[in-house]
């Protein structure tokens, strides 16, 4: 592809149809070559104003202070890999923010609307019977509970969030709500309280509204959190959270 640089006419004519960004996936080696067509694929996007994120990624190492179109990347176990059943580990995900996160946006393709209790957790090989007249959806394994799906869109930094899941899982859910209305780019972030692999409480801003998301492992625990980064004057909150029979029912919101 970098050879005969059908790369730079691909870009032209995406930009052309007025696309926003391209996602490449499989590149999975960090080797001089890679490294080099990386920042050559950026600069080329960035000449078509096209965004990028780069999927099995290596770990970021400040080029998107250069070319801030590079806007996220993977280079983690993500929710989509090995049918995420590493991925799906609470502590996976509770110490992430304090490892890979803390160099740059990491695309962990959260959502993920097929939740079931970590006990009862297996990969599926097919989410449904095919409808007449159309395909089944994509394969995706059964995620944790519903709102530690939701809280990730707040404790995990990415300005694109590719979620993990077909729309017919998502569309009328609980939780779907949640999805329409929250950022992917923020003007604050304050982290809380938080232990690495254990727990992370923290809040983001976008323009007057405040998001607080909440992670846990495998234990049970209350977090004592406060609001005093709201200031003063009147304000209404809107929570979702774990219903009473999560243990049995991962979907289920109250």
């Amino acid at each position: 592809m970098n050879r005969n640089n059908n790369y730079l006419r691909a870009f032209a004519l995406y930009e052309q149809w007025g696309l926003a960004g391209v996602k490449i996936d499989f590149l999975n080696r960090d080797d001089q070559d890679m490294v080099n067509w990386y920042e050559k694929i950026t600069r080329a996007a960035a000449l078509r104003h096209l965004l990028v994120d780069f999927h099995g990624a290596f770990k970021p190492t400040g080029m998107i202070r250069t070319y801030p179109n590079q806007i996220t990347a993977k280079a983690f176990w993500a929710t989509n890999t090995t049918n995420g059943v590493r991925a799906s580990r609470p502590e996976h995900k509770t110490t992430l923010p304090f490892t890979r996160l803390a160099l740059g946006p990491g695309d962990f393709t959260p959502g993920g609307f097929l939740n079931t209790p970590l006990a009862q957790f297996q990969p599926v090989q097919q989410t449904g019977p095919a409808r007449k007249g159309s395909k089944p959806p994509p394969t995706r394994p059964k995620c944790k509970a519903r709102a530690a799906r939701i809280a990730l869109f707040v404790c995990f930094d990415s300005p694109v969030c590719c979620v993990c899941d077909h729309p017919s899982h998502i569309k009328d859910q609980p939780g779907a709500d949640f999805l329409k209305m929250v950022p992917t780019v923020w003007d604050d972030t304050k982290v809380l309280d938080a232990d690495v692999g254990r727990h992370l409480g923290m809040v983001r801003r976008s323009g007057k509204d405040w998001f607080l998301g909440a992670l846990t492992d495998q234990s049970r625990r209350s977090i004592s959190i406060k609001l005093d980064f709201l200031g003063p004057g009147k304000w209404t909150m809107r929570l979702w959270k774990d219903a009473k029979d999560a243990k049995v029912n991962g979907q289920h919101l109250m």
